[in-house]
């Protein structure tokens, strides 16, 4: 299982935002795996956005907390795009709790100062007309 766990994480350096990958049919040795690797500080800057967007696939095998922290920790990464990606995750997690409030998930002050300083150091122009909407700024 670990070369699958570790092919998965090599199919993560694209360009593109990956959608899915077949090893991600893993479920929780997946998420435990990326999040290891994000946790890591080892990947590009493209498998670092598409394993956040792994990580909010693969959210049930963990808690919406727990992904949405990371999303919230890495929306000050100092790499806009990997910045844009995690900023555009929370916030949509907020909007997705918001609407369907069926698993907790919290954002502390702590955790809406991130995001504004997040938009105050620079994502893409649409993420950051979301974030406003979302978080009423």
């Amino acid at each position: 299982m670990k070369r699958e766990l570790d092919e998965l994480v090599r199919k993560l350096d694209e360009r593109k935002i990956v959608d899915w990958v077949p090893e991600m049919k893993l479920g929780k040795p997946a998420y435990d795996h990326i999040r290891e690797a994000v946790e890591s500080g080892t990947l590009t800057t493209n498998q670092l956005r598409n394993a956040l967007h792994a990580l909010f696939r693969l959210r049930d095998h963990a808690t919406w907390q727990e992904v949405f922290d990371v999303f919230v920790r890495l929306a000050g990464h100092e790499n806009k795009k990997v910045r844009t990606e995690a900023v555009k995750l929370a916030v949509g997690s907020l909007r997705f709790q918001k609407h369907y409030p069926l698993k907790p998930l919290s954002a502390s002050e702590q955790d809406i100062a991130a995001l504004y300083r997040a938009l105050e150091m620079g994502v893409e122009p649409q993420t950051a007309e979301l974030a406003r909407e979302v978080l009423a700024l």
